[in-house]
């Protein structure tokens, strides 16, 4: 945190990796370069350390989601494609992480932020549910078994609240994937090619 030695108000200031750089963007989607600046418009202490701290927390948010992206571990293709598939469908829709609106955004864009997230929870909520079988009649104690879908879409479920990261971990690129995909990107429509965000 630094203050203008003329206003005296206080701003956020903190180092961005050279490798995370390209994972680092402001909510109108453009790089924040080497540095994450945030003016945090007072000259109160207290309430800057406030500020500061929800800052930073969105900063080191954003550097973990970076740094498992950027991770060298095989994933099986099919469940890093639905990985994928999901991330490019929240990202769409303006509600990962890295998307959500600065602390100091009015406040009516953090509610519209916040409730687009929730309707996305719901909506995977509802998908979830068609992913258990259930087994004998409800009246003679029916038993509910989740398929392994359902758990996927709990991890995706998790991501969008903040709760679980595990999910990242399927992220991880190999030589042989980083191919298929390449190949697959010059022969298919990018309109087919992640009509799902979560793997069937």
């Amino acid at each position: 945190m630094k203050q203008s030695r003329i206003t005296g108000v206080y701003s956020y200031r903190r180092g961005i990796p050279e490798r995370l750089r390209p994972y680092f963007r402001n909510s109108d989607g453009k790089l924040r370069g080497r540095e994450w600046k945030e003016p945090l418009k007072t000259n109160n202490l207290s309430i800057a350390l406030v500020l500061l701290a929800k800052v930073n927390q969105q900063f080191e948010q954003t550097k973990q989601l970076a740094e498992i992206e950027l991770a060298n571990l095989s994933q099986p293709l099919n469940e890093r494609e639905g990985v994928e598939r999901f991330l490019n469908y929240i990202k769409r829709e303006g509600i990962h992480p890295d998307y959500a609106p600065s602390v100091l955004a009015p406040e009516h864009e953090q509610k519209a932020w916040l409730s687009k997230q929730s309707d996305a929870i719901f909506e995977l909520k509802e998908i979830q549910t068609e992913f258990i079988d259930q087994i004998g009649d409800e009246f003679d104690g029916a038993q509910y078994i989740p398929q392994k879908t359902y758990y996927v879409i709990e991890e995706q479920i998790n991501f969008l609240k903040g709760i679980n990261s595990s999910i990242k971990s399927k992220l991880r690129p190999t030589w042989g994937s980083a191919y298929e995909e390449y190949i697959e990107d010059k022969i298919t429509s990018p309109h087919n090619r992640f009509s799902l965000f979560y793997p069937v």
